[in-house]
């Protein structure tokens, strides 16, 4: 049950249409996704239909096979995320309490941080700027959002006001941390060059090539 039904009714249906029916590959492994579908609305209710599985914090990690999968449905995570990102669409809270496993699907739940706010042309011109100078540098999946945090940081010191895009994507990439420190360095290179190969929102793409 949702409290806020309005807004819960515009966060879940895009919420459906950033995730149902969307596929990552993994090696040889597909990954499918999927978020609630609502099944009853109305003045002061929102229900929604339960996500099986279970969650990726409480997924076991002892033995190689165990670590191996949860690697591997991280990086399917993490590819999905950047992805979001990129095409200015997505949630600031997809922590591993927020996503639950079953079998080879991932399921997404819980879009009450999911902003609704249009974004700004500045904002698109500040993560191009962003993503510019961070990306050649990544390294290693610990060393990511010091970069990111270091170029925000630096826009403030220059009296320059973060734009609502930018607060908001480094806020959602704070909340793969769980996913990430699952990931080696070849992992993050991996599942970068996936979320790129798949384009991003046009606004942002024109302010990259404007950096280059």
């Amino acid at each position: 049950l949702e409290t806020d039904c309005q807004k819960a009714g515009i966060q879940y249906g895009k919420a459906r249409e950033m995730y149902e029916g969307m596929t990552v590959e993994v090696g040889h492994e597909i990954f499918s996704f999927t978020a609630p579908e609502v099944v009853s609305e109305g003045e002061g209710f929102f229900a929604m239909k339960e996500i099986e599985g279970h969650h990726f914090l409480d997924l076991p990690e002892e033995g190689r096979e165990d670590q191996h999968k949860k690697r591997t449905l991280a990086m399917a995570i993490v590819t999905m995320e950047l992805s979001h990102i990129l095409h200015a669409s997505f949630d600031n809270d997809r922590h591993g309490g927020n996503v639950k496993v079953k079998d080879h699907q991932i399921g997404h739940l819980d879009f009450k941080a999911m902003s609704l706010e249009t974004w700004t042309q500045e904002g698109f011109s500040q993560l191009a700027k962003i993503l510019f100078r961070v990306i050649p540098k990544v390294k290693s999946s610990s060393g990511v959002m010091g970069l990111i945090l270091a170029e925000e940081k630096a826009f403030r010191d220059h009296g320059v006001e973060i734009q609502p895009l930018v607060n908001e994507a480094v806020k959602a990439l704070l909340s793969l941390g769980e996913y990430l420190r699952c990931l080696g360095s070849e992992d993050l290179q991996r599942v970068l060059l996936s979320a790129l190969s798949h384009g991003m929102h046009d606004q942002l793409f024109s302010a990259i090539l404007q950096e280059c």
